[in-house]
């Protein structure tokens, strides 16, 4: 399961998202983030053009991310939930001036890979088809 915040912050929007998942599962190279756990955040305009379009997965103690980053800043972190379930946190931080004053779409999709098979998605709206996803508007 995952659960997403979105809010802003002063000139910045936020994107909280917190996935559980027992095993954290890391890429050897950037070109296979999709291939293991990661996030993937689509910002469009309301017409579907791409603001930002992104995967963000871990690759040894670091982040990293592939794809039209569009000035965001990404972290993810490790925790344990209250019964003691790993829940890994992605987050994303990027100037409201991308999207700010006008609708735009928001797709998500959260990849879980068990060791050496992809075991599950989480998605709301279509990475693929950015038109698709969630409409907003940030103040």
């Amino acid at each position: 399961s995952a659960t997403v915040w979105l809010r802003t912050d002063g000139d910045r929007l936020q994107l909280a998202v917190a996935v559980l998942d027992d095993t954290l599962v890391q890429a050897a190279a950037p070109d296979r983030l999709a291939e293991h756990d990661c996030l993937q955040v689509v910002l469009a305009s309301d017409g579907g053009e791409p603001l930002l379009d992104a995967i963000v997965g871990m690759i040894g103690d670091k982040v990293a991310v592939t794809g039209n980053a569009a000035s965001g800043r990404f972290g993810i972190s490790r925790t344990k939930d209250a019964e003691g379930r790993g829940v890994t946190f992605y987050r994303l931080s990027l100037p409201k001036s991308v999207v700010s004053g006008r609708p735009f779409r928001l797709s998500l999709q959260v990849s879980d890979n068990d060791s050496d098979h992809l075991k599950q998605t989480l998605s709301t709206g279509d990475v693929n088809k950015p038109v698709h996803g969630e409409r907003m508007i940030a103040p």
